[in-house]
């Protein structure tokens, strides 16, 4: 069987970006065209940086062409960590960066008229165990606090009981591929520049950083953004806590009726998460 992606099968096919060849010398390189990697250059070439993105493979056809598209700033039970651990003032910091990408990305997407299929729906973590409840509680209370608007619930719309649930509200789903695909456009229009099919092989740090790539030529920049989604260089006490990780992913048509509202999110028996996307009827393409 071969691995399918619904966001690359329903979207628009992406402009061939030429691969690189031979030697270059620029500002900043970013390394990856994933969604980190494209949003970085993007602000690079906004700020009036010579940006190069280098990609070994497509955009967004990566960990990015294959992620669930949500958009939230509840990222499974992290904020009474972060209190407990940081203080409630860099938990609010976590809070209010993670709602400020939010909010621009739904301005790129309004200003540039994209249609990345934007939906606004509250985010759950939930748990099954009644056990837990009493974390869920913990952290829709740090994450209220943090500055979300959070709240614990028992009841969702999700096709069984729950025990526990944090949600917090107006957070999005989206096709994370069509907004890439806008997003390199805009890049390019910036002045930046895009080389797909280009594998980075090996780096030395330095003022003078150097990149070299798959069929002998070397990139030169001051500055190097590594955004692959396993580093190309990392040192050995986080080379450790890596690890492959492979996640399946089931989709099928639901009566709308029956479908789920919001995003939802659990880490018990192994991670589990639920969203919806448009029909096809809705867009002329998709599930």
């Amino acid at each position: 069987m071969s691995a399918r992606s619904y966001w690359m099968e329903s979207a628009p096919p992406a402009t061939a970006r030429p691969p690189l060849e031979g030697d270059l010398a620029a500002d900043a390189v970013v390394v990856g065209a994933g969604v980190v990697g494209l949003c970085t250059a993007r602000e690079l070439a906004r700020a009036g940086r010579e940006v190069v993105v280098l990609e070994a493979g497509r955009i967004a056809a990566g960990v990015t062409g294959r992620t669930t598209g949500k958009l939230t700033s509840l990222h499974g039970l992290c904020y009474e960590r972060l209190r407990a651990d940081r203080g409630e003032a860099a938990a609010a910091a976590y809070a209010a960066a993670q709602e400020d990408a939010l909010r621009q990305v739904l301005r790129f997407c309004g200003e540039r008229g994209v249609d990345a299929e934007v939906e606004r729906r509250p985010a759950y973590t939930y748990t099954l165990d009644e056990a837990r409840a009493g974390t869920i509680r913990a952290e829709a209370a740090a994450a209220a606090g943090a500055g979300l608007r959070a709240t614990a619930v028992t009841g969702t719309d999700l096709p069984y009981p729950v025990a526990a649930a944090v949600r917090v509200e107006d957070q999005v789903q989206f096709h994370p591929r069509r907004f890439l695909l806008a997003l390199a456009d805009d890049l390019v229009a910036l002045g930046g520049r895009l080389h797909e099919d280009t594998r980075v092989t090996g780096l030395r740090e330095g003022v003078d950083c150097r990149l070299a790539l798959e069929g002998g030529g070397t990139v030169h920049a001051r500055d190097v953004v590594l955004a692959t989604h396993f580093p190309l260089r990392c040192h050995t006490t986080l080379l450790v806590r890596l690890s492959v990780r492979r996640e399946l992913v089931v989709a099928a048509p639901v009566e709308e009726r029956h479908a789920p509202y919001g995003m939802y999110l659990t880490d018990e028996h192994g991670t589990r998460s639920v969203r919806t996307a448009p029909p096809r009827s809705a867009r002329g393409g998709g599930c």
